[in-house]
């Protein structure tokens, strides 16, 4: 199954890839993004409420989610997808919810087995203009592809419970010349705490930091319900002009890391 949004951008929930139909620009979506994005794409237009949302992406996987986390992944969905081309996609409905903007056109594609295309759109009446549609020239600039790579690493640093306003990415050069990227501007005990944690995670993975490399690092993540939290460490790869070109979510629990 797949889903196109307004015949431009492309969503796979298989593999969480987030595409742009007419070029190769994509990005892997972290898994609580995906079913929030899921979620919203199988609403039909209809109201999706917070309470839903939440139970939906983090409750029924034994997480505790939160309004401002869901406000962070709601905003993370809304660049990403500006970017690629549908510049509004959901309203928020202040106290309510989210809905699909009325002139959202989805299209629901069972590849597996080869059937005509669903059409699924809004069922509100028009009330308004079309949305406006923009091309994103293949030479992005550096602020759209951080916003793009972001939805790759997903990494959301400063969550606090009473809501938050977007991350702002803060670059650190390591001494073997990798990248490390946190989400807020850590002072010398945190960032070389932050440091620990990465040198144990290369060894374990048997990676290296070398020119090309980049680490996007939270240790603020999901928290389970017992109130222990894990660390999202997320590598990636970047091509000659400094682009991510390929990534991997790893999680730190319990001093184990698993990849995700």
């Amino acid at each position: 199954m797949k889903y196109i949004i307004n015949a431009c951008i492309g969503f796979s929930p298989a593999d969480g890839v987030l595409y742009r139909i007419e070029s190769e620009d994509s990005v892997t979506l972290p898994l609580p993004a995906q079913r929030l994005l899921l979620i919203i794409l199988e609403s039909e237009g209809e109201i999706v409420t917070r309470d839903s949302l939440l139970t939906g992406v983090w409750d029924q996987f034994g997480l505790v989610g939160s309004n401002s986390s869901l406000n962070q992944y709601l905003s993370l969905l809304r660049r990403s997808i500006s970017a690629f081309g549908c510049e509004n996609f959901i309203e928020t409905l202040p106290k309510v919810g989210i809905r699909l903007c009325e002139f959202v056109h989805i299209q629901k594609i069972d590849e597996e087995n080869n059937s005509d295309t669903t059409e699924v759109i809004s069922k509100r009446r028009p009330s308004g203009p079309l949305s406006k549609m923009s091309t994103i020239p293949k030479d992005m600039n550096a602020w759209i592809l951080i916003i793009a790579f972001l939805a790759c690493s997903f990494i959301f640093f400063g969550i606090s419970k009473g809501g938050g306003s977007s991350p702002t990415p803060v670059y650190h050069s390591l001494e073997d010349g990798c990248k490390l990227i946190t989400f807020a501007d850590l002072n010398d005990e945190a960032l070389s705490r932050v440091k620990a944690t990465l040198t144990v995670f290369m060894k374990a993975k048997g990676m290296q930091c070398k020119p090309g490399n980049r680490f996007y690092f939270d240790d603020l993540s999901s928290q389970g319900r017992d109130h222990t939290k894990r660390t999202l460490i997320t590598y990636c790869e970047e091509d000659r002009k400094g682009k991510s070109i390929m990534c991997n979510n790893f999680y730190y629990f319990n001093e184990v890391f698993s990849e995700k």
